[in-house]
């Protein structure tokens, strides 16, 4: 268990952990990170839960979590990505929403063609 691992690390010694954080998922080994980055755990989480005083108000895979508005009325944060496909109204035509930069440009690139 992980509490918040990055909150005074500069952004190399942040990215260290987090790779440390995939080798061990890798290794099949059950991580749980509470952290207030979602831009991070986008990129390395298979499931997020989200708190809504002391309750867990949202639950699930991460793309199905971080696709929802409903996180950012319970104080949650959603990736910069989600916050763009959201406020821009994207049609995503069937498609996950992208939660992580590479995702995004994955997207455009389909919808470009």
């Amino acid at each position: 268990i992980l509490d918040e691992p990055t909150s005074q690390l500069d952004p190399a010694a942040t990215a260290q952990v987090y790779k440390v954080v995939d080798l061990l998922k890798k290794q099949h080994v059950t991580v749980i990170i509470v952290d207030h980055k979602p831009d991070l755990l986008a990129k390395c989480c298979d499931r997020i839960a989200v708190m809504n005083d002391g309750q867990i108000g949202l639950a699930g895979p991460t793309h199905e979590v971080f696709a929802k508005p409903e996180v950012l009325q319970m104080g949650g944060q959603l990736p910069q990505i989600a916050r763009f496909f959201l406020a821009k109204k994207i049609d995503l035509i069937g498609q996950p929403m992208p939660i992580t930069v590479d995702e995004a440009m994955d997207y455009f690139k389909g919808a470009a063609k």
